[in-house]
């Protein structure tokens, strides 16, 4: 995986930075910020199967499409591994992943300027996307268990 990739799905979910996340609230949350459509049922719920279809039938085109349009050339590729990375290929699909940059809290309180952008990308455009698609609320300090960083990448 190059830097950029590293980059980019070490602050997948950078301005949520939160913790792990819940089972869906299946009572009425998750519209449609992104393109695709938020989960029929809880993603705790679903079974392997139904997981990997919403995958690919929302989840994939509507963040293929964002990380597209946020760098074209660089995600000309895009595929599960982009997040899942070696699990993709071996179907465990682990999240977090130990393979996406590892975060820390401090990592939040002084990005290199050179994240600026991907960290407004994924804070502004992906975190609320995906929490929204799998039919989660978002990680915020008022609300610790919501979906954010620690949902995909490991903490160090």
């Amino acid at each position: 995986m190059n830097r950029l990739t590293l980059i980019a799905c070490a602050t997948l979910f950078a301005a949520a930075c939160g913790s792990k996340s819940k089972p869906a609230d299946t009572t009425g949350g998750g519209g449609d910020t992104g393109g695709g459509t938020a989960a029929p049922a809880s993603w705790a719920e679903m079974n392997h199967e139904q997981k990997i279809d919403f995958m690919k039938t929302s989840v994939m085109p509507t963040m293929k499409a964002m990380f597209q349009e946020f760098a074209p050339d660089h995600y000309a590729e895009f595929g599960c591994d982009t997040c899942h990375g070696e699990g993709a290929a071996d179907g465990s699909f682990e999240m977090p992943n130990p393979q996406l940059f590892p975060l820390t809290e401090a990592y939040f309180g002084a990005p290199p300027a050179e994240h600026q952008a991907v960290l407004q990308f994924m804070g502004e455009k992906v975190k609320p996307t995906m929490a929204n698609l799998l039919g989660e609320s978002e990680w915020s300090p008022e609300n610790p268990e919501g979906f954010g960083c620690w949902s995909c990448h490991p903490a160090q």
